[in-house]
């Protein structure tokens, strides 16, 4: 009774209940803005479970049956198929505003080995069920995984008008999307913090080089700072670590781990009144919610996934209003600089609904392409101004007289 009260209960798969639950949440709150959406896949228990005359734990989604005695005949076509669902994909919503909790608004069992166009499919059911519950979808989040981007692009492909801004001075030419019925803004956002984990992960496993300018970085220089008694590196964040592990990637990726090593050496079309908060878009939320899963249960079913996002919701809910505090947990992802429980002062949000102008716009551009030029200066990688006809005959030669690595600088 609490949970259909609380209409967070999930049906199976992307289904209009779990939206229009979602849409009366909203009401409630007297909030009709965008709403920023993400999407990723976390791992599950191969198990088959029954409840409510359905088998859970396919893939694909639940299987209907009239008669408990159809589930032998059931649980042997899909074991000899090999069906069972071993990842599951999560749908969530977030209110890109403070202090409100993040909605997980679908659930589906993965198949496995799913292409881009199958992963577009969802996407734009996902669409279509939010526009037709009346949520306004402003962003979609992912991580990294080139599927999942394979599939935003095609995304953004099905779009016929866009929202457009060019700034053929400095080479810059935005286009935004405008996708459903009436067309609204669609941003595809990719989540930074997956960006960082994997410059982090490239590092150890030297399976692609990271190169900045004409320097290229090692593992073997960031070991040399664990010599220095100013780096916030410890043994663990180097050699042996987890690669899901967020505080190793923001401590080895961060500006005071750059310090330590330098050391040594006009208009507003939609929603004008809506503050912009981009720590609010991305596929953290599916994070949170991932992790909380496996607080609850590290051992989970799809069924169980399902059964405890009431609980979950509850949960998040309840840090938000700060009526508790979040406990220390490598599953929660506490190493995010920017958490869902840590909301900057609501005080200075107004300023963030003060949209510039193409003209400040066009300042500021300005001042970012000379801090860029610079940054490409100081790497080697010469003026952004030059093209490739401005490269010298003899830049072998001088590539074979520069320092080996960064650490020739440093030390």
């Amino acid at each position: 009774m609490k949970q259909a009260k609380e209409g967070i209960h999930l049906v199976d798969g992307l289904h209009i209940v779990n939206f229009n639950q979602i849409t009366q949440v909203l009401k409630d709150l007297g909030y009709s803005g965008p709403v920023a959406a993400a999407s990723d896949q976390t791992v599950c228990v191969k198990r088959l479970r029954h409840h409510d005359g359905h088998l859970v734990g396919v893939q694909g989604g639940d299987i209907s049956f009239d008669d408990p005695s159809e589930l032998p005949a059931l649980v042997k076509s899909v074991v000899k198929n090999k069906d069972l669902c071993s990842k599951i994909w999560a749908y969530t919503l977030q209110v890109p505003l403070p202090n409100i909790p993040t909605f997980a608004v679908a659930l589906i069992a993965s198949c496995d080995k799913e292409t881009p166009n199958d992963i577009l499919e969802n996407h734009l059911k996902f669409l279509e069920m939010s526009q037709e519950a009346g949520i306004n979808i402003l962003s979609v989040g992912a991580d990294g995984a080139p599927t999942k981007l394979s599939a935003q692009n095609s995304l953004t492909d099905t779009a016929t008008q866009f929202v457009s801004y060019s700034n053929s001075h400095y080479n810059v030419h935005v286009k935004v999307p405008l996708i459903g019925h009436p067309p609204r803004p669609v941003v595809m956002v990719q989540d930074p913090k997956h960006a960082r984990k994997t410059g982090a992960n490239q590092l150890s496993s030297g399976a692609c080089l990271l190169v900045i300018g004409k320097y290229h970085v090692l593992i073997q220089q960031v070991a040399a700072l664990l010599q220095y008694g100013n780096s916030l590196l410890l043994h663990k964040d180097i050699f042996d670590c987890d690669k899901q592990d967020d505080v190793q990637a923001f401590q080895t990726l961060s500006s005071s781990t750059l310090a330590a090593s330098l050391a040594h050496d006009d208009m507003i079309e939609f929603y004008p009144n809506i503050p912009l908060l981009p720590w609010k878009h991305g596929s953290e939320p599916c994070e949170h919610v991932f992790g909380w899963m496996h607080v609850i249960s590290p051992r989970s079913t799809v069924l169980d996934a399902r059964m405890m996002m009431p609980k979950i919701h509850a949960i998040v809910k309840n840090i938000m209003l700060g009526r508790m505090k979040i406990p220390s947990s490598e599953h929660m992802h506490s190493g995010y600089q920017y958490a869902f429980s840590d909301e900057p002062d609501n005080e200075n949000i107004k300023f963030l609904a003060e949209f510039p102008s193409d003209k400040e716009i066009s300042e500021d551009l300005g001042i970012a392409y000379e801090q860029a030029n610079q940054l490409a200066l100081i790497c080697g990688m010469g003026s952004l101004n030059s093209t490739i006809d401005d490269v010298p005959e003899d830049l072998d030669d001088s590539y074979q007289n520069s320092p080996k690595n960064l650490s020739a600088l440093l030390y």
